[in-house]
């Protein structure tokens, strides 16, 4: 009785291996695709709504609700890339506008 008491729970344990090894793998497709989706909104933000963007107030307006947008969707600290981006971005209002802070 013992030895089939105890099959049954080296069975179950190794289901439940296979079941976290599956999660995991799961996780990490989900956090992959979550980079994605977070390097295609940089791209949209750096090369497609910012240069649009003539008033340095509307930048650093546009660029809050960008921070806020995704502290809510993704439920994670920006980036340090983001914010060397972003600095970047100023940088470059710097030289062509004569706005924002000299890096």
């Amino acid at each position: 009785m013992t030895t089939n008491k105890n099959e049954r729970l080296t069975a179950i344990l190794s289901h439940l291996r296979s079941l976290k090894m599956v999660l995991n793998i799961v996780k990490l497709i989900a956090n992959e695709m979550m980079n994605i989706a977070m390097d295609s909104l940089r791209y949209v933000i750096i090369k497609k709504m910012i240069p649009n963007i003539k008033n340095i107030f509307e930048i650093n307006a546009n660029i809050l609700v960008i921070f806020a947008l995704i502290d809510v969707h993704s439920s994670k600290l920006i980036s340090h890339t983001f914010y060397h981006e972003i600095g970047l971005l100023n940088l470059y209002l710097h030289k062509k506008t004569g706005l924002g802070h000299k890096s």
